[in-house]
């Protein structure tokens, strides 16, 4: 832990180095990560089994600890006018492209597989990182669906990081809607893949997994809803919780917590379910607080969003040479990466174009911006890595789906986390689209709590 919260404020110092000296290359995502993996090898060299073990991936820390405050910060400091405005082309990029990238990441990696021979060039190995045996991958096809599936889920913090909503509002609110549906999404496509088998798989398989996926996103929903509309009556009934600004700022946060554990418990989407309650708490509850609960729990979830940005990162890094025991496949790695690349730019900037030829649909987002949702998307989100955890213990496969996943999440990361904010620079040459005008309003927008509490702060 000291190690970890250390790289927090080595997360917290870089981001505003970089706001202060207007830095665009590179992000403090991928320094945290990169210094995470660095301290783990030295940790593997220097102590061994017995400390790689204290730092191994744990999935309920990180989906029960780390999640959660993220994901409640979004809903209640979400800009939810621009969310709204710009709903279709996040559904459209957070459930079509997310789909999308799921059926080409699977095509390709299943035309890969049969390829895999010597005569055809391809050849996929992997190394059993304890004994150093080396023998030919062999994925069944549902090992290949639930890696492809854990794969679709992205990474777009360090990209939103980059985005001034003053400036880019549609653009952030793109972003930012399609990075939390992309999450759902990709976690309703891992966990219908652990429902199948090679028996099972057949013509049914699609239709099921659209059924499950409404129903899911559905009560999902529907949960988030009545915990927000379940907090919101509280602070109106029992007027006395708003006499103090921390009971209220425990009282929204404990709320939020339990909506998730109990989305997640009945095997509903618990990002659904708390995203739904932030925004629930934000619109109705946020009006029965105090003038000092407003300011105090806008900030506070904010904090801790923020905390966790870093906590994750570094923990990510700090994991690598956990697995350094498991099956590794380099080849395996080095070829998901160009169909990565592939699925992501054709899930975004070859599903517009397509829509827009055959179907005349008009996005209102221009070709640049599309291209940065892509490319800020490249990178995996660490919900892929967590997802792996996950896996059944009675998968041949296990062990490479693992590594190549870790592999391709800070691979990923810290590549192409270097070149985010210069591409951000050239999609976002707002001059088409926004006049100076609109530079200069209010920075407190009517719909954003975080801003109006800082808002509030500065005029005391």
């Amino acid at each position: 832990m000291l190690l970890i919260f250390s790289m927090v404020l080595l997360y917290l110092f870089l981001g505003k180095a970089k706001q202060y000296y207007e830095i665009s290359f590179g992000h403090q995502a991928c320094v945290v990560a990169a210094v995470g993996v660095g301290i783990s090898y030295v940790m593997k060299i220097k102590e061994g089994q017995t400390m790689q073990d204290l730092v191994e991936f744990n999935d309920n820390l990180f989906f029960y600890f780390c999640l959660p405050p993220l994901v409640f910060a979004s809903g209640f400091n979400m800009q939810r006018k621009k969310f709204f405005e710009n709903i279709t082309n996040i559904v459209l990029f957070g459930v079509v492209g997310t789909i999308t990238s799921f059926v080409i990441f699977a095509s390709l990696v299943i035309w890969l597989t049969k390829q895999s021979n010597a005569e055809n060039g391809i050849f996929l190995w992997q190394t059993n990182g304890l004994t150093g045996e080396t023998i030919a991958v062999n994925l069944s096809l549902v090992d290949i669906l639930s890696m492809c599936a854990l794969l679709c889920s992205t990474d777009v913090i360090a990209a939103i990081s980059m985005v001034s909503y003053s400036k880019s509002p549609k653009l952030f609110s793109l972003l930012f809607g399609e990075s939390v549906v992309n999450d759902a999404v990709a976690i309703i496509l891992f966990n219908t893949m652990q429902k199948l088998n090679d028996i099972e798989i057949g013509k049914s398989t699609i239709p099921t997994m659209i059924g499950e996926l409404f129903l899911l996103s559905i009560l999902s929903l529907m949960i988030g809803f009545c915990y927000g509309a379940l907090a919101s009556l509280i602070l109106k009934k029992f007027r006395v919780i708003t006499r103090d600004a921390i009971s209220e700022c425990i009282l929204l946060f404990s709320i939020g917590y339990i909506c998730y554990v109990t989305a997640e418990r009945l095997k509903q989407s618990g990002i659904i379910a708390l995203l739904t309650c932030g925004a629930m708490m934000a619109n109705y509850a946020w009006y029965n607080l105090s003038p000092q609960g407003r300011q105090g729990t806008a900030l506070v979830f904010e904090f801790l969003g923020n905390g966790m940005q870093g906590f994750i990162f570094a923990y990510l890094g700090l994991t690598f040479f956990a697995y350094k025991d498991y099956d590794w496949s380099p080849s395996l790695t080095m070829y998901m990466l160009p169909i990565v690349i592939i699925g992501r730019f054709g899930s975004t900037l070859g599903l517009i174009k397509v829509l827009e030829w055959c179907c005349c649909y008009n996005s209102g987002v221009r070709w640049q911006e599309v291209f940065f949702i892509g490319f800020a998307g490249l990178m995996r989100g660490a919900i892929a890595f967590g997802l792996t955890t996950r896996l059944p213990h009675t998968m041949a496969n296990r062990g490479v789906v693992i590594t190549t996943a870790l592999s391709l999440v800070l691979g990923t990361i810290i590549f192409f986390g270097l070149w985010v904010g210069l591409v951000g620079n050239w999609a976002m040459d707002t001059k088409q689209e926004v006049g100076k005008k609109q530079y200069e309003r209010l920075p407190v927008d009517e719909d954003d709590h975080f801003q109006k509490a800082k808002y509030i702060e500065l005029t005391l």
